[in-house]
């Protein structure tokens, strides 16, 4: 059987992992309502997809690790109210960077030959879709809310998010200081407000709009920051309802593919046509 490892995950783990990630209530999405039906990539290097499979976890990357220097900022134009600039300073969004995890998919409904040579060449790409990852990803000890972005390109020299501070600051202060973690996630409208500050890393810079991108967010830090040492973070997937297919990518020859093949089938039960299949460029 394949991701025979799935079965040790707690079935009431994932059920309260759907809640959070707003599975079952799009309001603690900050994102909003978003076209799950749509399909994903994941373009990666072979080692990669064996961790994935080897450990049933994503890889989040630290915002600020990111190419991008205007990854998370708000665009030149936009003006937020002087009590939020006087509370949070004016460098708030540039800090919260260094909170802030995102992994990254390719909207597509087809494979991307762009894609293969950006980000893959000689690799593998999982092919899922925006539903199949939502469902997938479990909660795990980072106590993460993962919210889900459908990339917005805009002109940041001409445009503007319309960010909206949505709470009154010496509110959100008294709560931290007297509730616990506990509270903290039982409490969904609380949830949803805490993670507002992240709206702005559902929007690049249109000199990135083809990557297409479809982003899961997670701002593990909400209350206890982390040690800014950490880059990555690795979050628990049910990896069987992750993957539809792993597609080879074209740039692979024959005997590599039918190495990646043949581990594939006899380590993890992913057999050929089934769930690995070749590219079709």
């Amino acid at each position: 059987m394949p991701f025979v490892d799935d079965m040790d995950i707690d079935p009431n783990q994932k059920e309260k992992s759907m809640r959070l990630t707003g599975h079952d209530d799009d309001t603690l999405n900050v994102f909003g309502e978003i076209d799950e039906e749509r399909t994903i990539w994941r373009y990666l290097d072979f080692m990669q997809l064996l961790h994935i499979l080897q450990t049933g976890q994503l890889h989040f990357t630290r915002s600020d690790m990111f190419d991008d220097e205007e990854e998370g900022m708000l665009p030149q134009k936009e003006e937020l109210p002087e009590s939020f600039t006087e509370t949070r300073g004016e460098d708030f969004f540039g800090r919260l960077k260094e909170s802030v995890f995102i992994n990254c998919w390719h909207i597509n409904e087809h494979e991307d030959y762009n894609m293969w040579k950006s980000y893959s060449g000689r690799g593998v790409a999982i092919k899922s879709s925006i539903k199949s990852l939502r469902k997938s990803l479990l909660r795990d000890d980072y106590n993460l809310g993962i919210h889900f972005a459908d990339v917005d390109y805009l002109d940041y020299e001409r445009e503007k998010i319309e960010y909206e501070v949505a709470f009154d600051e010496k509110s959100w202060s008294e709560f931290t200081k007297n509730s616990t973690i506990e509270d903290f996630w039982d409490d969904e409208h609380i949830t949803a407000v805490a993670h507002r500050p992240l709206v702005p890393f559902g929007y690049k810079r249109k000199y990135f709009g083809s990557d297409n991108e479809l982003r899961a967010i997670t701002m593990p830090n909400a209350i206890d920051p982390l040690d800014v040492d950490i880059k990555h973070i690795y979050c628990s997937v049910y990896l069987h309802d992750l993957i539809d297919k792993i597609v080879i990518s074209p740039k692979v020859s024959d005997w590599e593919k039918e190495c990646m093949k043949s581990v594939l089938s006899q380590r993890y039960g992913l057999h050929e046509n089934e769930w690995v299949v070749n590219s079709q460029i």
